[in-house]
């Protein structure tokens, strides 16, 4: 689980180096523990997010939700599996449900972060501006509520609001730039990179 945030915040200077570790232990984890809702779950983020292969996380988060489905963890990182497969509606159904079973869960951040995206992609521009303000307010140290958000307002028109979150993301992440956040993608629908890249330039992040 740390090491999703390793790779995603820029933690690391050997990225792949934590994602090839990531691999093992999530490898590990399924192994010793089949039956285990929340190893499941995370061990299918890690192979969507940082490994890549969301159609095969799907199958593990289904799994997952199938032994506990009140988990709502589970919920959130099964939405992202889909929105990564350009299932949008189904995974803001999914992550929103993450939301309801758990309104005071310490990660509400994350949940609140991830419905960002699938709003983004949809081309629900205000709403996925609305979703980043709610997760930057919860965490103001998570870089990625920062990405979504400002990709959002780069898409609505550039702004003060944009070069305030654009200033807070590259105090966060100095050196991000478009480049990186295409390469990071696990998104497997062209258009979806394009619009999350475009978003991010027109809001004034550098290319490379």
């Amino acid at each position: 689980y740390w090491h999703l945030f390793l790779v995603g915040q820029g933690w690391t200077d050997e990225p792949d180096a934590a994602t090839r570790r990531a691999g093992e232990l999530a490898d590990t984890a399924v192994a010793m523990a089949p039956n285990d809702a929340r190893a499941l779950t995370l061990a299918s983020h890690v192979r969507a997010f940082l490994l890549k292969r969301p159609a095969e996380a799907a199958v593990l988060q289904d799994r997952a939700l199938s032994i506990n489905t009140n988990l709502a963890i589970a919920w959130c990182f099964s939405g992202f599996a889909l929105s990564y497969l350009g299932d949008h509606q189904t995974s803001l159904v999914r992550m929103e449900k993450a939301i309801e079973l758990s309104p005071s869960d310490p990660h509400l951040f994350f949940f609140q972060a991830a419905i960002i995206m699938p709003h983004l992609l949809l081309g629900q521009y205000q709403e996925a501006a609305a979703a980043g303000r709610k997760a930057i307010e919860l965490n103001p140290w998570f870089s990625s509520a920062f990405k979504g958000c400002l990709s959002a307002l780069g898409h609505l028109g550039p702004g003060k609001e944009a070069a305030s979150v654009l200033a807070r993301l590259l105090k966060l992440e100095p050196n991000f730039a478009v480049q990186d956040a295409v390469r990071r993608s696990p998104m497997t629908v062209a258009a979806d990179i394009e619009r999350y890249a475009d978003g991010l330039r027109r809001a004034g992040l550098p290319e490379g």
